[in-house]
């Protein structure tokens, strides 16, 4: 539970969480134009994507330029952002969902900055991970904490098509490539808002923990009640997303549970959380009163033993009351 582990996508739903405590604060409003705080954006017909289609995946620039890739350009952000504010939609703003693996986190941090005027990392220790005293919950780690973090590694078969044209669409990459980027100090170091929150499996629960209780964790509140339930209404009632083909249910910034069964179980309707790469899953289900973090450093896509993963997430669902009756932080 005290390895650091990168959340890879599941970093969006802290992100996003960032995203509504200044909306909370009357800094913003999730149906403003992005275009309203940062002017850039508005270049090549994207004057009117809101803040609230960049949270639900329905902005329409899901493609991943392979450029992001050069690693070295995590050490200028301004260059990343001037190659996504000349991005063209894809689909039509506000239509349709179209995971958004990586873009829509740059824009979110640049906006963090020019809402609050603090980098979103500072925003992030100042607003979540020092008011609840965690180990470490930021994007990257310093450079003296890089021996602590989980080597990643690509398991399992190779992928093949359709699959590995879905994932290297929407992350510009293949999956190996993007493993061996993973491991680099540069990633590891750097700020990669939709990808690279790294923590502990303990950390991950408490901020998940903080979202089932209301937003408060042991006497100490972070979110509005009504914050956490705005960030976790479903928005997109099990449309099929363009680029996973795969119904998707989000909320602004979360995958939500489906009934009668879902990512995260069982009847776990309620249930709110995020995927990472690949098989990373953390969840909170407020019916159970339970936060969860499956994290591992193995990355099939597709392997022999899946099964035994997705048993891990049936059992908490059929094993667990629906009634709040027993708390499990697992």
């Amino acid at each position: 539970p005290k390895t650091l582990f990168n959340f890879f996508s599941g970093s969006k739903a802290v992100t996003a969480m960032l995203i509504h405590l200044l909306a909370e604060r009357d800094q913003l409003h999730v149906d403003e134009p992005v275009a309203t705080f940062i002017p850039e954006f508005a270049r090549n017909r994207k004057q009117r994507i809101t803040i609230r289609d960049l949270l639900t995946h329905r902005a329409g620039i899901p493609d991943t330029p392979a450029e992001v890739a050069d690693l070295d350009m995590l050490q200028d952000p301004q260059q990343i952002l001037e190659m996504l504010y000349e991005l063209e939609p894809t689909y039509r703003p506000g239509t349709v969902p179209a995971y958004h693996a990586v873009t829509s986190g740059f824009i979110f941090a640049e906006l963090i900055q020019r809402v609050s005027g603090v980098g979103i990392r500072d925003f992030l220790r100042r607003e979540i991970s020092e008011p609840l005293g965690m180990n470490h919950f930021n994007y990257g780690v310093p450079e003296e904490r890089l021996d602590e973090v989980a080597i990643d590694a690509c398991t399992g078969p190779k992928l093949i098509w359709p699959l590995k044209d879905i994932f290297e669409k929407a992350l510009g990459i293949s999956i190996e490539e993007l493993i061996a980027l993973s491991n680099d100090a540069r990633f590891r170091t750097g700020i990669i808002p939709s990808a690279n929150l790294i923590a502990t499996p303990d950390d991950i629960c408490r901020f998940f923990e903080l979202l089932v209780a209301g937003g408060t964790f042991e006497g100490t509140r972070v979110f509005a009640e009504d914050t956490v339930r705005r960030a976790t209404e479903l928005q997109t009632p099990g449309q099929i997303d363009r680029m996973l083909l795969l119904p998707v249910s989000y909320s602004m910034g979360f995958m939500l549970g489906t009934e009668p069964v879902g990512l995260y179980g069982i009847r776990c309707g309620k249930a709110f959380g995020h995927v990472g790469l690949s098989n990373i899953l953390a969840w909170a289900d407020p019916e159970r009163d339970i936060a969860v973090a499956l994290l591992n450093s193995g990355k099939p896509f597709v392997a022999v033993d899946t099964y035994h993963w997705l048993n891990i997430v049936r059992l908490i669902s059929t094993r667990i009351p629906r009634d709040g009756s027993k708390r499990f932080v697992i």
